[in-house]
């Protein structure tokens, strides 16, 4: 129990020591106790130990500093809050800034909308007399209703006023020098214009302007309706914010101009500003913010927050004197300034009783001895190994998880060289991940490998760092750690397996099986070596799905999968599942003959089996096909064109699909790679099949059936194609009876799709992609002009005699996923559908 706590006997005549981290701290206040009083014994004692001269000027010098870093510090908390206020204020003044530029937006667009109104009526009613004085009227009583102070005047083309809202204004003054003016007379929109100020010398005022453009019907130039607004009433409306002394608000034009300032000075009305910092560089880069900056009007310091305008050509200004702002925090600075002075006196006396340099020595020895109890403590505890390693690369200190990860004891390693214990295999690796530190070119490293365990092996995670010396800077050595690592490398392995194996079979997965036969490819093109392929597919084993119930099929297809790899007797034969009941065997280094042997032996194998399967006649048991082809791999020369492995896969699909036409539970395969397409294939009962649709000619079915159309119409819409059809294939041609988004009337009978449809045992034929699918290579309906590329169709089945006479098919020119069930249903519904119609045909047809 006592060793579980961290206690450890260290005893010595019968005492016991404590060696835990409480101890070592009591241990080493004792020493500076110890060592204390021996001081002040020496001091007692003339001529021997510190002088009082030597502690007083320690002492002097420590409270110095003492006080220097207290003034320092309350200086820099002052100085902080100094920009704290700053900062406070920048805020306060930006969301002023946004406040005032929102509210004189709001105010320059009521009566803007004044301006509107006037000018619908100034177009609705014209300018005669009548209709001046009605004008004369409805001005003054807009101005009288807006909080603005605004007056409206209307002027004609001549700069001459029409109506006002003010009386007895001079018809001889003309306003057609005036720059918003001359803006509507040559700018053609009659969007609002804010103008710089003008002087009115009528009303002796500064005023701003905001103006509209009048347009005749035939959209020249009718006169300007104009809004004027004191400047002096705005500056007013600013004054009702207290900002302190040296502040000020303004507003301005994008442009620099002043438009309105508080507190109001009629100089500044009109002038350009366009040079200051806030035109030149702050504006330019954002639309709000705040800055320092002498006022460009009285050089007055001041904190300036501005505001761009959202809807109008306007900035807001709000300035703050920066001395106002900082009158409070002036005051508390000297406040504490004066308490930090009269703490650091008190410091400094305090200082001279301070015993320094004994003290300082003191400290450093119980911190040196922490450290290193810390040090020991988790070194020697740790899971993971510790050790110091020499520049001669040779163990200098190895915690105890040594004899765990090495199997020796720390004092067996210590002075032996480190890669003594590395793999021979892995030593130039260990080399290399720590060259870069000798070189000093790093100062860790990362590196996994392998060590010696005894008489096996075990992996570790190590991590590096150098240790340099402090003058060459050269390496003096090594702190490493060491994790041992075999657990998860084992996991890894597992895992990567587990990714490789189909869960269902145990062989090798479709990704395991494109990666080998990649790999075997390559290999066999340097070595000029064949590689062959067996792919197996399970005959009618949706059938047995159906029939046997699916984790039968799961069972079968397991058995199926060992008999197949029992097959491969060579370390580069891979069996592996291809997908669904499909499974593949490849064979590298195997030629033709060989191949052929060993898929008929795993075809006896599977079938020896003789797992029932009533649906599949006339073996009654599981059987498979099986396609075989072989190829010569070449090397890849540049700029010609070589075979791939897609070749030799396509090779034995093509030999498989032969081998399941003519019969299933055979064995085929190909002499070329990739195989020619196959042409659709001849019916047994083909001259039954000729006179039933001959039947169905002489009744009458054919294009131009208005019924039939419906019903091929209505399947493109289902299956959302482009185009449908319904063909009956006939001796050498096929004929569309119906068709929608196709413009030919039929194809030759060795082009036809319908032809492989009506010869399938299934209820639909799909394909996917005719581009990519080999059966249809070079085909004229594939690569032609028509560009199939998706197929899907259900037979017509005759009820006389259930012969297939043709198809109802849906085309794409795109690629697109195969049908899910309930679509196959849906296809083969329709196709009944139209049976049913011709059968009615047939059965009105006159005799």
């Amino acid at each position: 129990m006592p060793e579980r706590l961290g206690w450890r006997d260290a005893t010595r005549g019968g005492a016991v020591g404590l060696t835990c981290r409480p101890a070592l701290r009591l241990r080493a206040r004792l020493r500076f106790w110890r060592r204390r009083h021996a001081l002040r014994r020496r001091e007692a004692r003339p001529g021997k130990g510190l002088t009082s001269g030597g502690l007083t000027s320690g002492a002097a010098l420590l409270a110095l500093f003492g006080c220097a870093a207290l003034i320092g510090l309350e200086g820099w908390h002052i100085w902080s809050d100094r920009r704290v206020k700053l900062r406070a204020v920048e805020i306060s003044a930006t969301n002023l800034a946004r406040s005032l530029m929102q509210h004189t937006q709001d105010s320059f667009e009521l009566t803007d909308i004044v301006l509107l109104d006037l000018a619908e009526r100034l177009a609705n009613d014209g300018t005669g007399a009548a209709a001046r004085e009605r004008l004369h009227q409805l001005l003054a009583s807009h101005a009288l209703g807006l909080a603005s102070g605004a007056h409206f005047y209307v002027y004609d083309t001549d700069g001459h006023w029409l109506a006002s809202s003010l009386p007895d204004l001079s018809r001889d003054h003309s306003v057609a020098e005036r720059a918003y003016f001359r803006h509507h007379q040559t700018d053609p929109s009659r969007e609002r214009f804010i103008g710089p100020p003008v002087f009115s010398h009528w009303r002796q005022r500064w005023v701003v302007t905001l103006t509209r453009r009048l347009q005749a019907p035939d959209g020249s130039f009718a006169g300007v309706i104009l809004a004027s607004i004191d400047a002096e009433a705005l500056a007013e409306n600013f004054a009702r914010f207290e900002l302190g002394a040296g502040s000020a608000i303004g507003l301005l034009r994008t442009d620099g101009t002043m438009l309105a300032r508080h507190p109001f000075v009629p100089r500044l009305i009109g002038q350009s500003f366009a040079h200051a910092e806030l035109f030149r560089h702050r504006l330019p880069q954002a639309d709000h913010g705040a800055f320092e900056q002498f006022s460009p009007v009285d050089h007055v310091a001041r904190v300036t927050a501005f505001q761009r305008g959202d809807r109008l050509p306007l900035v807001m200004t709000v300035s703050v004197g920066r001395e106002a702002a900082l009158e409070a925090w002036k005051r508390e600075a000297i406040w504490r300034l004066g308490v930090a002075g009269l703490l650091s006196t008190l410091l400094a006396l305090l200082g001279l009783r301070l015993v320094g340099q004994a003290g300082q020595r003191q400290e450093a020895e119980r911190r040196l001895a922490e450290r290193e109890a810390d040090f020991r403590l988790l070194a020697e505890n740790s899971s993971d190994l510790v050790a110091r390693v020499g520049a001669d690369g040779c163990f200098r200190y190895v915690s105890p998880a040594s004899r765990r990860m090495f199997g020796a004891a720390p004092e067996d390693l210590l002075g032996r060289p480190v890669i003594e214990q590395v793999l021979p295999e892995d030593r130039a690796m260990v080399g290399a991940a720590v060259e870069p530190l000798r070189l000093g070119l790093a100062e860790e490293a990362r590196i996994s490998h392998r060590l010696r365990h005894g008489d096996g092996q075990v992996w570790i995670e190590v991590a590096l760092r150098a240790t340099r010396d402090a003058v060459t800077g050269a390496m003096g050595g090594a702190i490493v750690v060491m994790r041992d690592v075999t657990a998860r490398k084992a996991e890894e392995r597992q895992l990567e397996a587990l990714a490789r194996t189909d869960g269902l079979t145990g062989i090798a997965n479709r990704r395991s099986f494109d990666e080998a036969l990649a790999r075997e490819w390559r290999r066999c093109a340097r070595e000029a070596l064949p590689v062959s392929l067996l792919l197996l597919d399970v005959d009618r084993f949706k059938l047995y799905n159906d029939h046997y119930g699916h984790q039968q099929g799961d069972a079968t297809l397991r058995a199926v999968a060992q008999a197949l790899a029992m097959q491969a007797r060579r370390p580069g034969d891979l069996p592996a599942r291809y997908g669904g009941e499909e499974m593949a065997l490849l064979l590298a280094g195997s030629e033709p003959a060989e191949a052929l042997l060993l898929a008929e032996r795993a075809r006896a194998a599977i079938q020896a089996l003789a797992i029932e399967h009533d649906k599949s006649p006339p073996a009654g048991v599981v059987t498979v096909s099986i396609g075989v082809a072989t190829a010569w791999p070449q090397p890849e020369v540049e700029g010609a064109a070589a075979t791939g492995p897609e070749a030799l896969v396509a090779a034995a699909d093509g030999a498989l699909y032969v081998a399941k036409r003519q019969g299933r539970n055979r064995v085929e395969t190909t002499e070329t790679v990739p195989p020619a397409p196959p042409p659709p294939p001849e019916l047994p009962d083909e001259a039954q099949r000729l006179a039933v649709l001959r039947g169905y000619e002489e009744a009458g079915v054919g294009p131009d059936d208005a019924d039939l159309d419906q019903i091929t119409a209505l399947a493109a819409r289902c299956f959302g194609t482009p185009t449908a059809v319904v063909s009956l294939v006939g001796r050498d041609r096929q004929e569309f009876v119906s068709r929608v988004g196709l413009e030919c009337d039929g194809t030759p009978r060795a082009d036809s799709f319908c032809a492989h449809t009506i010869a399938g045992d299934g209820g639909t034929f799909t394909v996917t992609n005719a581009a990519a699918d080999w059966r249809f290579a070079g085909n004229p309906l594939v690569t032609g002009a028509t560009g199939l590329r998706f197929y899907a169709a259900a037979p017509l089945i005759s009820p006389q005699g259930g012969q297939r006479m043709g198809a109802l098919c849906v085309i794409d020119s795109k690629p697109r996923p195969p049908l899910t069930p309930a679509q196959e249903r849906l296809l083969a519904a329709f196709a009944a559908l139209v049976v049913d119609h011709m059968e009615n045909r047939r059965k009105v047809a006159p005799v």
